[in-house]
């Protein structure tokens, strides 16, 4: 079959369907060269059948544990020993960045990690393990380590959905609300941002949402995400209630208040 005989897809298309976004298929291709897209003559990527398959199966290793670079040689079917963690390789080097605080290289190792991997991976092998290991109670000055860390990824998440909003149409509030959850806050915008959503972010209410829900009522089609780790205030509650349609919660309150919004 020759090429005028296939389906060929852009790269934002590639994007919807393997949820892998552009920004991580270049990295892909640039530095490792895992994947070979075609080029029109004005140097547009296309990909073909072929191709998703191969990111399918790259998220596959991916999803094994396997770190990004060592996935080249498994693509070509050499007799290589496979090596798997829970977490990314370049997880420890963040964590021993975070305790040196040395910021310049910990913000390197984290561009780098949001750049190479898909979200759904850093979120699982990267975050949660960053989260989860500087909440011990045992580590060493952990208050300030975490506060470099919230930093830091605000910072990285921030960018990259503020530089999506000029290109997604669909609209969308997240709401944080009470005093923790910042992160996953931000990380959820980066997801949202990931599937097309202009995200708007109200980072840390702890009022009454009136004057919002007034808003909202305006635009039915617009999506709310409500994010946080502890229970929410009832007048904070009794507003949400009153939106066209109840929102999507995430963190701890997804199971504190899920009776609130059937």
């Amino acid at each position: 079959m020759n090429d005028s005989d296939q389906q060929w897809y852009s790269i934002g298309d590639v994007a919807d369907i393997t949820g892998v976004n552009p920004v991580t298929l270049r990295a892909w291709q640039r530095r490792y060269g895992l994947i070979k897209p075609h080029r029109t003559e004005k140097g547009h990527r296309l990909f073909n059948a072929e191709d998703i398959e191969t990111i399918k199966t790259i998220l596959s290793w991916l999803d094994k544990g396997v770190a990004i670079r060592n996935v080249k040689p498994l693509l070509s079917g050499e007799n290589t020993p496979i090596t798997t963690s829970p977490s990314l390789p370049e997880t420890e080097q963040l964590l021993d960045a975070l305790a040196n605080l040395n910021f310049d290289k910990a913000d390197q190792i984290l561009a780098t990690c949001l750049k190479e991997y898909p979200l759904t991976t850093f979120k699982k092998r990267l975050f949660h393990v960053i989260e989860n290991t500087l909440r011990q109670p045992e580590r060493p000055h952990k208050g300030l380590q975490y506060t470099l860390w919230r930093t830091l990824i605000t910072q990285q998440l921030s960018a990259l959905t503020n530089l999506q909003r000029q290109h997604n149409k669909k609209p969308c509030w997240l709401i944080r609300c009470g005093q923790r959850g910042h992160t996953l806050a931000w990380l959820t915008a980066m997801e949202l941002s990931n599937k097309g959503y202009r995200v708007n972010m109200l980072d840390g209410i702890q009022e009454k949402l009136s004057p919002f829900t007034h808003l909202i009522k305006a635009s039915s089609r617009t999506k709310i995400v409500i994010v946080g780790e502890e229970k929410i205030k009832p007048a904070i509650i009794n507003e949400l209630q009153k939106l066209p349609k109840p929102p999507e919660l995430l963190g701890s309150i997804a199971e504190i208040h899920a009776n609130d919004f059937e």
